[in-house]
């Protein structure tokens, strides 16, 4: 995606075509769900603000067994180039616009789509059955070039981003966004901008205040010896926040592990996601009031996923 379209208050509409377009171009090429049922499964697709931190934890939950029957949770990149955008709003807004996006795809491109996808996947695939998926690719990336590349790296995650979008219906499913709330690159104006765009558009939205790094801290600790002043602040040292310095002590001490923010038992973690929702109790879980009180939103959509009864 090369640019990002800015969508000013008046075109509230945009929803309305977007979900009838997505409703309309409807397809499941990998799980067969049927649409427009009671017994639909329901996808759960998270974007995240860190590429890192966050997906490990996401990928990690997919495969509880407390996920519920009827959910399943997918995790995607924001496709093509866009990681490392500025902050949370840009965010949003290129993934209201990828969704857009796809929505135009006609349902035979969107068939090719799939089975590049599924050829790419495929371990055996005969040269032949690969020199045409290469030259079909070659031809869909100059068809959309907002959304497609032809990184070899990313290739297969764009094409399953692509599937997995014209797939979500509005009426079942859910976009969930996870970000942080940065004041140094996220302005109050900012904030209140993604909490009226996710609710115009039926987004989730998880937000942790000051960082994603509290909501695993919550796993751990109520942080009751801790001054909320410091949370807040979140202040560096020696390169590393407050709150990490906070999760490497404590996931050392509790779990005997070690904590990076590119690698870290994430397991440990989810085991322990009902400690987790009964320390939030202890601080702001309502989004407009996290933009200057800490917590975390986060547990409130992964208590809508897991059965935790």
């Amino acid at each position: 995606m090369t640019r990002v379209v800015y969508i000013s208050n008046g075109e509230s509409s945009q929803v309305n075509r977007l979900s009838k377009s997505m409703r309309m171009n409807r397809r499941d090429p990998f799980t067969g769900r049927k649409s427009c049922t009671k017994e639909a499964r329901h996808l759960y697709i998270f974007f995240t603000e860190g590429s890192c931190t966050e997906q490990i934890y996401l990928n990690e939950l997919k495969t509880d067994k407390r996920v519920k029957q009827n959910i399943k949770l997918e995790v995607l990149n924001r496709g093509k180039g866009l990681s490392g955008r500025a902050n949370p709003n840009t965010m949003l807004l290129d993934i209201i616009e990828f969704m857009a996006e796809v929505s135009k795809i006609p349902k035979n491109d969107n068939s090719r789509i799939s089975q590049y996808y599924n050829d790419l996947c495929a371990g055996n695939a005969p040269l032949s059955r690969l020199e045409v998926t290469i030259q079909g690719l070659r031809k869909l990336t100059d068809k959309y070039p907002n959304i497609l590349s032809e990184d070899k790296n990313g290739i297969k995650q764009q094409l399953y981003s692509i599937s997995l979008i014209s797939t979500y219906d509005p009426l079942y499913d859910k976009i969930c966004l996870i970000i942080d709330r940065d004041k140094c690159s996220f302005t109050e104006d900012q904030f209140d901008e993604v909490i009226e765009k996710c609710s115009e558009y039926g987004f989730e939205l998880g937000i942790s205040n000051p960082c994603f790094e509290f909501f695993l801290l919550m796993h751990l600790s109520n942080l009751d010896s801790i001054d909320k002043k410091c949370l807040i602040e979140n202040a560096k040292e020696n390169k590393k926040t407050f709150t990490q310095i906070l999760l490497e002590k404590y996931t050392l001490e509790i779990s005997g592990s070690q904590y990076k923010k590119e690698k870290y038992n994430a397991s440990e973690f989810i085991s322990k996601i009902d400690i987790g929702i009964q320390n939030i109790n202890n601080y702001e879980t309502v989004n407009e009031r996290l933009k200057n009180s800490v917590g975390s939103s986060v547990f409130r959509i992964i208590e809508t996923i897991l059965d935790l009864g």
